[in-house]
């Protein structure tokens, strides 16, 4: 089941309702899991978009939101190098990217556990290392 959340939605909850409110307020050990693939790979079914984090979500608030998502079990958390620096109304320094964030945040957690994704079709970015 995927959940898409209207960013202008976001202001109006708390992070620690955002993941109470798609985990029917369970705690971790509740969680559901699938396999992904046929290599004992488990994904709880409720993956974390980290798109807006360090942007319209600032660092404090994604620090919670990912620490809230572990505590209800949820190990799978969406990156890009994109995410945290575009679609965002604050000057372009005052932006962090999620990848820092989220990089920050797992020095804490033991990276074994938890499953990141990322993006694999898109050009994300210029530079010197990718093919044309």
């Amino acid at each position: 089941m995927i959940f898409w959340l209207a960013r202008d939605s976001l202001f109006n909850i708390s992070p620690e309702k955002l993941i109470r409110m798609f985990s029917k307020g369970k705690k971790s050990g509740k969680m559901k899991y699938r396999n992904l693939g046929n290599h004992g790979l488990k994904i709880s079914e409720i993956s974390v978009g980290t798109m807006y984090h360090g942007s319209y979500i600032p660092k404090e608030d994604s620090i919670k939101v990912l620490t809230e998502a572990i505590n209800q079990g949820i190990n799978f958390i969406d990156c890009a190098d994109r995410y945290g620096i575009f679609d965002s109304d604050l000057e372009f320094d005052k932006r962090t990217r999620a990848e820092i964030i989220l990089g920050e945040f797992l020095k804490d957690y033991d990276r074994e556990d938890l499953v990141i994704s990322s993006k694999v079709f898109y050009k994300m970015r210029e530079s010197p290392h990718l093919s044309t």
